[in-house]
């Protein structure tokens, strides 16, 4: 038994594709967002949570739940001993990222200077030390990084929607 941030986010769509990918069978018991889901695993109410790691690296040292792999490409520089799950199940990943969108038609110089002030937070020690102990890596790509990233994930969502059973209309 999993539970999951409600039905359809990252959270119930990376536990459905993994799940899939392991051949382990699951039962999906959705909570309202990440803080009562995991309060459900701290109480026992299921046996799993795959959350964020935002909200799951506060909660390493609470003796009723155990960090097991994270779902990122590469160890996380906070719990270098925790594998990741490819080192399992080899080509797993699933990673959540931030954006800053705009509309289209967006003039390019106010582009550039959201793209440049983006990337100067993101080298900011102060706040990529304050992402990183959240687990977050901090990134500060470019826009057409930004493109490419979303880009590059729309048949690994295709993939974990159809796991996850969620019909979109």
């Amino acid at each position: 038994m999993h539970d999951a941030a409600g039905t359809g986010g990252i959270v119930h769509l990376a536990t459905a594709l993994f799940a899939s990918r392991a051949g382990i069978d699951m039962v999906h018991v959705p909570y309202r967002s990440g803080a009562p889901a995991l309060s459900g695993l701290i109480a026992g109410e299921v046996d799993l949570y795959f959350g964020n790691g935002s909200e799951l690296m506060q909660q390493a040292s609470n003796p009723r739940i155990r960090l097991l792999a994270t779902s990122a490409t590469q160890r996380l520089a906070q719990h270098p001993d925790m594998p990741t799950i490819a080192e399992t199940y080899p080509g797993f990943r699933m990673t959540s990222w931030n954006g800053f969108l705009a509309p289209a038609g967006t003039p390019q110089p106010i582009i550039d200077r959201l793209a440049s002030d983006t990337a100067a937070a993101a080298r900011d020690p102060m706040i990529a030390e304050r992402l990183m102990s959240l687990g977050i890596v901090p990134d500060g790509g470019t826009p057409d990084e930004m493109a490419a990233i979303i880009r590059s994930e729309k048949m690994f969502y295709r993939d974990a929607v159809t796991a996850a059973g969620v019909k979109i209309e």
